[in-house]
């Protein structure tokens, strides 16, 4: 089976209401992402230390004006029996204000140990920095990361100090 079979990465699909979560505009840019342009519709950019952490989709329809969405990566689908998918929940807190808990939910691939982003609650400008950490959380416990399985190899693992992101 070919090993990306379980994960959902169409850009071009429209957003479903629920699976995608806000990232400000200024966040993002310090992520390294270029400015949302005005007229922006769907574009998609990879940023991260190694290009390929995660993609942003630029506003569409269903986001407000001056912000972006961050994409609903990964979903798991119907898999073969033999391929046990393990959930995995990253939870986060902006510690600046003890505001509410956040949450990234993960699927490992237990063959490879890639893990790829399903979901994340709203993020703001504030907590977006501690999906970053979460993510270098699972990086330092040996997983790889397939956010973008167009670009990415089941070799590829995440690059560089994620803690510059910061």
């Amino acid at each position: 089976m070919n090993d990306r079979s379980f994960i959902r990465s169409d850009p071009e699909s429209p957003p479903a209401p629920g699976r995608y979560c806000q990232l400000f505009s200024e966040v993002a840019q310090m992520l390294g992402a270029p400015p949302v342009p005005a007229d922006a519709v769907t574009k998609i950019w990879s940023i991260g230390t190694d290009g390929h952490l995660f993609s942003i989709v630029a506003k569409d329809e269903s986001a407000p004006p001056g912000i972006i969405v961050i994409q609903d990566f990964g979903e798991v689908s119907e898999a073969a029996d033999s391929l046990c998918i393990r959930m995995h929940h990253v939870n986060f807190r902006n510690t600046l204000d003890g505001g509410p808990l956040h949450n990234a939910l993960f699927s490992i691939d237990p063959r490879t140990q890639s893990a790829v982003l399903i979901q994340t609650l709203v993020l703001d400008e504030l907590n977006g920095p501690l999906l970053i950490r979460a993510l270098q959380k699972l990086a330092d416990f040996g997983h790889r990361f397939r956010m973008d399985a167009d670009r990415m190899t089941d070799d590829t693992p995440i690059k560089g100090d994620l803690s510059a992101l910061l």
